[in-house]
């Protein structure tokens, strides 16, 4: 039901074609296999209550450091669904991406998730 996404620190349930996400400890994020070789861009349809700060962090292919991972921030508002767009201009490989909820506390409902990397096909997820 989550389309090979990880949740991870959250409860996460699709239902009509919204995955709604809740934290349940630190940190919440949905994770999924990026398998990016360069830059990228993700953009993503979400709504929340409260609003708040999020981030998209890309971990490289080949660690489990987490000195070695790279944080992309984004911004919500409260309230109506909105697109975000995150560039991710890492130059090197990345095996995986997380999307960090924007707040923990509240849930946060994502329409659709589409991964756009430079020179390659997009893959979009449609929940």
């Amino acid at each position: 039901p989550l389309m090979s996404w990880k949740n991870r620190n959250c409860d996460a349930t699709v239902k009509d074609g919204i995955l709604t996400a809740k934290g349940t400890g630190p940190s919440p994020f949905l994770g999924i296999g990026a398998n990016l070789s360069g830059a990228a861009k993700v953009t993503f349809r979400l709504r929340t209550a409260t609003g708040g700060d999020g981030h998209v962090d890309l971990v490289p292919t080949g660690t489990s450091k987490t000195t070695d991972i790279i944080a992309f921030p984004y911004a919500t508002k409260p309230g109506e669904w909105q697109e975000i767009t995150v560039d991710l201009p890492h130059q090197g490989p990345a095996a995986i991406m997380r999307l960090y909820l924007p707040t923990a506390s509240e849930p946060v409902q994502i329409d659709w998730v589409e991964l756009r990397p430079t020179g390659a096909k997009a893959r979009r997820w449609e929940f």
